[in-house]
């Protein structure tokens, strides 16, 4: 029963980083990135784990997870 679309988990915007949304399991997406379709696209995480949020003359690097946790209410488990 596939239609071919794919089905996004429920987001959340995150404050301050406008255009830029987050999932409960610590996935970014980025509002601005695909204008094609008009549906988020995710985040790439850099080699040291992080994401990078830009606006008009700010870029902040961070983790995903702890992103997740500040907008989401969750903690934080270190692995």
């Amino acid at each position: 029963m596939s239609t071919g679309q794919m089905v996004y988990p429920p987001l959340k915007p995150i404050p301050n980083f406008p255009g830029f949304s987050v999932s409960q399991e610590g996935v970014v997406y980025s509002s601005r990135s695909n204008t094609k379709t008009g549906f988020p696209k995710p985040v790439k995480v850099n080699p040291r784990g992080k994401v990078t949020l830009t606006g008009p003359g700010w870029q902040r690097q961070r983790y995903p997870q702890e992103v997740a946790a500040e907008v989401w209410k969750l903690e934080v488990i270190n692995r």
